[in-house]
């Protein structure tokens, strides 16, 4: 029996019961068939309340740690040690010079060759950079003369053409980099680049996500919605660096307030996994989690904060291109970093149960543009509505999504994620009033209203 393994699917179905994908009825379905035997032959099962473990013990289901048991536990191989020869005969024997000079006397002299060709060549060198340049010194003689008959000017020449009041034109080219009031962002430049996923990075994909969750779980992830593959040509924009923290949406609450979007505050303090609270007429963020992404913040939460900075949240295809796209090669990977499936220290990812991560704690995570966490941590939501038509039209330029809908689109994996949701090209959706404590977000600014 793989404990781990249960546990996986465990937070796989129940991210999709929290965010609405499939029913309580399904959600309870699949984890009455989280059931198995340890070596020792006891039974185990997942509790669908709080994901902890139980065992059956006198025909009744209690609590226990599967762990514990000494069969299973993995057995550890002890460190090698390295071994000394202690045998006189396997220690080498000494040779003295002229016994070495003998049978290696071809190398020798290619060695002595060598070094007087080199000793040669630093000679020549050194010779060159010691000779006086006589032109060069009666250049410089004459025009020493020349300033000693001039009298010292008291003020610098001013150039006559151009008015002293005028400032120097401002560049049309957009910085590279830019920080807004703690925000850092980079700009992606005007590019086209493949949106989506191929047939055969589909198949892979199925390979990768059956072993974990079975045929009919990977069916449940909804892959086919990231199909076709199409072209997207973008206009150029600045993006977050990082995901917004909560100390930064503490600063937009106390000025702002905790509106009203949808029917419901942008901020849900009330949750468990709320890390903001408000107490004697102000909001603050739970000291530890200052730095860590702002979650519990609805759509239109975030959309407001990106609003109030004078930007917007980044359409779907201004997030995929940031997670992807390389400039260099013109690829799109299929993670930030490339290829290979996420580690450690690439992403914070996998049924860990510890949340979020401080912004920026992966650095070997980072897209092509140095953008952090666009894979793992939480996922980000976007400005699109959820819609079947994700190729319409195929070539595209600048598509913003569906005017309607009943859904937002979440990128990027979340915290409680397996490997194969933080793949750039995967899409989630979620009812915008839907509050969570693995989704974030970051905003986007129009290059041509930012001034560099």
């Amino acid at each position: 029996m793989d404990f781990r393994d249960f546990e996986q699917r465990f937070s796989a179905w129940k991210i999709l019961f929290s965010s609405g994908e499939i029913t309580r009825e399904e959600f309870l379905r699949h984890i009455e068939s989280l059931t198995g035997e340890s070596p020792d032959g006891t039974r185990w099962r997942i509790n669908p309340q709080d994901g902890t473990w139980l065992k059956i013990e006198n025909a009744h289901w209690i609590p226990g740690d599967p762990y514990s048991h000494p069969l299973s536990q993995q057995p550890v191989a002890p460190p090698s040690t390295l071994r000394e020869a202690t045998d006189a005969s396997q220690k080498p024997e000494k040779v003295s010079f002229p016994t070495w000079l003998a049978q290696n006397w071809g190398w020798a002299a290619v060695l002595g060759a060598g070094t007087l060709l080199i000793a040669a060549s630093i000679f020549f060198l050194v010779s060159m950079l010691l000779v006086p340049d006589t032109t060069d010194s009666v250049a410089q003689s004459d025009i020493n003369a020349t300033v000693d008959e001039v009298p010292t000017a008291t003020t610098p020449p001013v150039d006559i053409q151009s008015d002293p009041s005028e400032s120097p034109p401002a560049s049309d080219t957009p910085s590279s980099q830019i920080s807004e009031a703690g925000h850092e962002m980079v700009l992606i430049d005007a590019a086209t680049f493949r949106m989506g996923t191929t047939l055969d990075e589909l198949r892979d994909l199925y390979a990768i996500c059956g072993p974990i969750l079975g045929d009919a779980g990977c069916k449940q992830q909804g892959f086919e919605a990231e199909l076709p593959s199409h072209q997207v040509t973008l206009d150029a924009y600045y993006i977050d660096v990082y995901e917004t923290t909560n100390e930064q949406f503490v600063v937009f609450l106390n000025e702002q307030g905790n509106q009203d979007g949808g029917g419901v505050q942008w901020y849900e303090a009330g949750d468990p996994s709320a890390r903001i609270t408000f107490a004697d007429s102000a909001w603050s963020a739970i000291s530890s989690y200052g730095n860590h992404p702002a979650t519990e913040v609805t759509w239109f939460g975030a959309q407001g904060y990106c609003e109030w900075r004078g930007g917007r949240l980044p359409t779907e295809a201004e997030w995929e291109m940031a997670a992807r796209y390389d400039p260099v090669t013109q690829d799109s990977r299929i993670y930030p970093w490339g290829a290979t499936q996420p580690t450690s220290a690439q992403a914070n990812y996998g049924i860990t149960g510890t949340g979020t991560k401080p912004v920026g704690s992966y650095e070997d995570g980072k897209s092509t543009f140095g953008l952090y966490d666009m894979a793992g941590n939480v996922f980000e939501w976007v400005i699109d509505w959820s819609s079947r038509d994700y190729g319409e039209g195929l070539d595209q330029a600048n598509p913003s999504g569906p005017e309607t809908g009943t859904q937002k689109i979440i990128r990027g994996g979340s915290w409680g994620d397996n490997a194969f949701l933080l793949r750039t090209a995967n899409r989630g959706s979620l009812l915008p009033t839907a509050a969570l404590n693995f989704v974030g977000f970051r905003c986007v600014k129009d290059a041509n209203v930012v001034n560099p």
